[in-house]
């Protein structure tokens, strides 16, 4: 029970920090001046390093993986991919867990955080690959898990396209939320979490 007021109380803190009126907008609140975290598209590694406090868990050619909590008690890996140097895409991919239905209350709090920060997504969708299980709302994790079903949701701004991911393969559970730059090309691999 402690566990879940807590998780409420951080709920409404995020809330209330990521809110348009609490960022002094009203409905419009894609003008801030980031992209994706504290960094901005075309940032090369070491500009998007100065930037970034946690803990650094890995560095390739073309990306940047670090460890965070967000939301208050979301344990993420938040990477970021470049090309020719410069930064495209950021990615939060949300760390496992073995409650399938965890995935759907953290997606579904996560959607609401987006949505208070960018508006109305552009669009939203419940993908069934087999509907077996469409009657049955309390089988829907286990629906995604299987591969049977996923979501997605995408907002806009001005240079970044934001997608939140939920989509499993009999085995794993893929979760997160993508940003892409618009001038960065076709958005390669995003539904497969890459």
């Amino acid at each position: 029970m402690k566990n879940r007021i807590n998780r409420v109380i951080s709920f409404f803190i995020v809330v209330l920090i990521l809110s348009p009126s609490s960022l002094g907008y009203t409905q419009e609140v894609t003008n801030t001046k980031f992209d994706f975290r504290n960094t901005n598209w075309g940032m090369n590694k070491v500009e998007v390093k100065a930037t970034e406090f946690n803990e650094l868990i890995e560095d390739k050619d073309n990306m940047l993986i670090y460890a965070d909590v967000i939301g208050g008690d979301m344990n993420v890996i938040v990477a970021y991919i470049f090309e020719d140097g410069k930064l495209v895409k950021g990615k939060y991919l949300f760390r496992s867990t073995d409650d399938e239905n965890q995935y759907m209350q953290d997606y579904k709090r996560v959607k609401e955080t987006l949505t208070l920060k960018y508006g109305s997504p552009k669009s939203d969708e419940e993908i069934w690959k087999d509907e077996a299980h469409k009657g049955e709302p309390k089988k829907w994790a286990l629906a995604v898990n299987s591969g049977h079903l996923a979501y997605k949701t995408v907002w806009e701004t001005r240079a970044t396209m934001i997608s939140l991911v939920l989509h499993g393969d009999g085995g794993n559970t893929m979760f997160g939320v993508i940003y892409s730059s618009k001038g960065a090309g076709e958005d390669k691999g995003t539904e497969k979490g890459e």
